[in-house]
């Protein structure tokens, strides 16, 4: 399995801006002179419970507060966080990989600029390994945008322009509070230049139910020329049921390759009450 190095947790930093005075200020960067009124967040969550944590708003959910919060959502914020990378990963792929940005943000990484990044339920990734200080600190900032405006309840679905949660903008059981932040975990994944970025796995069943024929794709990623073996194996309750191996050559980039695996009678997944439900696994190395 990849090393991950976890970035998440309550030792991050936030501030609250007015536009692009963030920018003006430098506040994205290490040597940055705005070192005044940061307030202590955490990852995964959102500005709203950062500041509900902080005492700084009222409880949202007692009676009409959540009237009082509606300028949270129309601030720029910026959450910001140090990080100690060792020396003894020089030379490997690193990873920084975000699982869930709400809404828009751009991201930034000792103090360059990765890329911009839309959408709360697409995960954000990007290759850091030359540009992270090994043996020193490393400074992450993420520049969340004012949220979008979207179609409450009451709305029209055609109108539907973004790939946010549209209750928060009120539902009949929730009362409007648009949310924004860094909703999922943080991590920098460390992997040797070769890396399986993807497995998809399709069994397909015989008429008579007595086999089945097992495709897997194996989406791999490599910055370099060379030479790799890919064992798969499948497993039931812990113990191998089939296995098989291919080579390959890759070449910089990405390379798939299909493999197979006949597995004789098959056990079959029943819906509740009509028999089992066995869970077959598919191991890729």
């Amino acid at each position: 399995m990849p090393q991950r190095i976890i970035l998440s947790g309550d030792d991050w930093q936030f501030k609250e801006y007015y536009g692009e005075d963030w920018r003006w200020r430098n506040a994205h960067k290490p040597d940055t002179r705005d070192t005044r009124l940061w307030r202590r967040g955490s990852v995964p969550g959102s500005v709203h419970h950062d500041l509900w944590t902080l005492g700084e708003i009222p409880n949202p959910y007692f009676e009409r507060n959540s009237l009082l919060l509606e300028w949270i959502p129309a601030r720029t914020w910026l959450y910001k966080k140090s990080f100690f990378v060792d020396e003894s990963l020089q030379g490997k792929r690193l990873q920084l990989r975000f699982e869930g940005i709400d809404y828009e943000a751009q991201i930034f990484l000792n103090g360059e600029h990765l890329d911009d990044h839309r959408g709360m339920y697409i995960p954000a990734q990007f290759e850091v390994g030359d540009l992270l200080h090994y043996g020193a600190d490393n400074l992450l900032a993420v520049v969340i945008q004012p949220a979008p405006h979207e179609q409450p309840q009451v709305g029209r679905t055609n109108l539907v322009r973004t790939h946010k949660s549209r209750m928060t903008y009120w539902w009949d059981f929730c009362p409007r509070m648009v949310h924004v932040g860094i909703w999922d975990d943080v991590f920098l994944e460390v992997t040797e230049q070769m890396r399986i970025e993807d497995v998809f796995v399709r069994p397909q069943l015989t008429p008579d139910f007595q086999r089945a024929h097992v495709s897997v794709s194996v989406e791999l990623d490599s910055t370099q020329e060379q030479n790799v073996e890919i064992d798969l194996i499948a497993r039931l309750n812990q113990s191998d049921v089939v296995s098989a191996k291919t080579q390959a050559s890759l070449q910089p980039g990405r390379t798939t390759l299909e493999m197979f695996l006949p597995v004789e009678n098959p056990h079959l997944w029943f819906p509740n009450g009509h028999g089992e439900q066995p869970i077959y696994e598919a191991d890729v190395r």
